[in-house]
């Protein structure tokens, strides 16, 4: 009977020893670094290169708004209007006193060339002459000072009409007709000509600092793609959360409407790395893990990663993996430490 005992156990342990000794099939795939792109779609509009704000040197109530939001203006163009009453009525009486300042001036110089006149001949006097001539000083700098003052109602009436000194599309109308404006208060808001750019409003993710002067592409509706660059990257974030992205249009020529709805693409490079796909990743209790396959016994071994990135069907690894690592994919979630394996064919 004593050789029952060690037949019993061999019988029993012959099954175990030969499933451990068991290759296990599985995908097992060879690790390289790869380089590719990372595209960022997002929604913006479309804004020009230039704008700024347009107002009255003077104050008044605007007796006429010639446009709307959206008008195109030619060089010279009307914009606005305030009332002219009392710009009337100041050059009215500043022309008066320009006209009155000149006869009176005249009159000196008639004065003052009789008074020359009558000295010349004997029969007048020095004191009659000074006098004449004090005068006609005095006339003169009166008519001086009236010209001055004709010139600043005539540019106050002048004031008073608001003309577009560019052409120039009007983006915004900051008043209304018979509002009452301060000098230098925006009436309207226009925007050059030329070049445009696009303002998109990006998650605030990592890395996005680096977009600056990566490429980007711009659609409108069903029309073709622009080329553009990522030109400026907010350094704060806005009051949504997002971070202000300046895209540029490659061409200065392309005019897009302005406030139109456009899908911007910034196209960035990623550097390389390791990509594997999702049947590979596992877990470790330091956080994801990968089954590597030593080459000279086909054994497992778990090994921690960082994944960096990811998509629908792949993962990122910046760190944890080397270039020719063996990595178990397809049935990586049957192994455990040590385990034998076999590449599937």
């Amino acid at each position: 009977m004593r050789w029952v005992a060690p037949l019993y156990l061999c019988l029993f342990a012959w099954p175990a020893l030969v499933f451990a000794q068991a290759a296990l099939p599985v995908e097992i795939i060879r690790a390289h670094p790869g380089s590719s792109s990372k595209t960022l779609s997002l929604i913006g509009t479309v804004e020009a290169q230039t704008s700024y704000p347009v107002s009255f040197r003077t104050a008044g109530r605007v007796d006429t708004l010639a446009v709307e939001v959206g008008d195109h203006l030619p060089q010279g163009a009307l914009i606005a209007r305030l009332d002219r009453t009392v710009a009337d009525s100041a050059h009215a009486s500043s022309l008066a006193s320009l006209q009155a300042a000149k006869a009176r001036l005249e009159q000196a110089r008639q004065a003052r060339d009789r008074a020359q006149g009558l000295l010349d001949a004997g029969s007048g006097t020095q004191a009659t002459l000074d006098t004449a001539t004090e005068t006609w000083l005095s006339v003169t700098s009166a008519l001086a000072q009236a010209q001055a003052a004709f010139e600043t109602a005539q540019q106050g009436l002048e004031d008073t009409a608001l003309h577009a000194l560019e052409p120039a599309t009007v983006i915004a109308r900051d008043v209304d007709p018979n509002e009452i404006v301060a000098a230098g208060q925006a009436v309207v808001t226009l925007a050059t000509d030329g070049q445009r750019v696009v303002i998109v409003q990006a998650p605030d993710i990592a890395g996005l600092a680096a977009l600056r002067a990566q490429k980007a592409q711009v659609t409108m509706g069903q029309n073709p793609p622009l080329d553009a660059v990522v030109t400026e990257v907010a350094p704060i974030l806005s009051e949504t959360g997002t971070v202000r992205v300046k895209l540029t249009l490659n061409d200065a020529t392309q005019q897009l409407p302005i406030g139109a709805s456009v899908r911007g693409q910034i196209i960035a490079p990623v550097p390389a790395q390791i990509t594997l796909p999702w049947t590979a990743l596992m877990a470790s209790a330091q956080g994801p893990a990968v089954w590597i396959i030593d080459p000279q016994d086909m054994t497992a071994h778990l090994r921690q990663i960082t994944v960096s990135g990811y998509t629908s069907a792949q993962m990122q690894i910046s760190d944890g993996v080397e270039a020719g690592d063996w990595i178990v994919g397809a049935g990586a979630h049957q192994l455990y430490e040590g385990r034998v394996v076999e590449e599937t064919q």
